[in-house]
């Protein structure tokens, strides 16, 4: 089993143990945002899986915390 896993289009993105999905970079736009719900396929990863979890942007940077789901969040 992988420690992680690395995206090759993208160097901020990881998978931890082919569970925890991990992002995180410059953004275009300076916000303040803490823990909105996400809830999406990772389309670079060999296995295409489907996450969910919390994005989180403080000035400039940002990123995302999710763990493989099957399940969406409810709007």
């Amino acid at each position: 089993m992988k420690l992680f896993w690395k995206d090759k289009l993208n160097p901020d993105v990881y998978m931890f143990f082919d569970f925890i999905y991990f992002r995180w970079c410059k953004r275009s736009g300076n916000a303040w945002v803490l823990f909105e719900p996400i809830c999406q396929f990772i389309i670079n990863h060999p296995d295409c899986p489907h996450v969910r979890g919390w994005y989180f942007q403080l000035g400039y940077w940002g990123g995302d915390i999710a763990w493989k789901s099957m399940r969406c969040y409810e709007r």
